[in-house]
């Protein structure tokens, strides 16, 4: 989901509370609490995250970060940036030569081959590296979806407690997928985090053009989901 997933630029690999990737991973969302159109503010988009080198001809075992079809097919133009990039270097274009299943512990993991990497050491120096594309290049979420980072940077209410925070993760989980949402002090530190199930029954509006979403949270809920930083 980036230096809040919502705030321009690019959303950079880290698990801190403001800092996490704007990925391509859309889900199923509660149809009747939406309103508005989605609109995504991250100016490039994590598909991908290189895991290891794989074999000795520069292939890479890929964690997948989007569920688009094609996005890893042979001839696809993505964009990678290395780990520990400085902020406002530019990511290098490369080119998808290869893509092939990995039967993995990792459902989602892949091996792709890329143009100019030939070699087990060029593909080492690549570990951590993010596959991205720009946020132009990420088609529309269908009828009734949305991508994680609709959501992430969001600013959630309640009905009756009010402000909630910001949303800074959207975490999958079987039983649904649920919004980690951060309260902070006047100086920006974090002073609650509540993880709440996004669910219909929960919510009486999301505006992901407005950046907002409105909660109708059953009383007792809050207390039950949250916990003090």
């Amino acid at each position: 989901m980036t230096s809040r997933s919502a705030s321009r630029g690019r959303a950079r690999e880290d698990k801190n509370v403001a800092d996490l990737p704007a990925r391509e991973r859309r889900r199923r969302r509660p149809a009747a609490a939406a309103a508005g159109e989605a609109a995504a503010t991250v100016e490039r988009v994590t598909v991908g995250r290189i895991a290891a080198a794989h074999g000795l001809r520069g292939e890479l075992a890929v964690d997948a970060l989007s569920d688009v079809p094609d996005r890893f097919t042979p001839g696809a133009s993505l964009l990678l940036t290395l780990p520990g990039a400085l902020p406002g270097t530019p990511p290098r274009p490369v080119v998808v030569t290869r893509s092939r299943p990995l039967p993995s512990r990792h459902k989602d993991r892949l091996l792709l081959s890329l143009q100019g990497i030939d070699d087990r050491t060029a593909a080492e120096g690549l570990r951590g590296a993010l596959l991205e594309v720009t946020a132009t290049a990420v088609p529309p979420a269908p009828e009734g979806s949305y991508y994680h980072f609709d959501l992430v940077g969001c600013r959630c209410a309640d009905r009756r407690a009010g402000d909630l925070g910001e949303v800074v993760e959207v975490i999958e989980g079987g039983g649904g997928d649920l919004l980690r949402v951060v309260a902070t002090t006047a100086d920006g530190e974090a002073a609650r985090e509540l993880l709440l199930p996004f669910v219909e029954a929960y919510l009486a509006e999301v505006d992901v053009a407005g950046r907002r979403i409105l909660w109708d949270l059953p009383e007792g809920l809050i207390e039950a989901c949250g916990s003090a930083s």
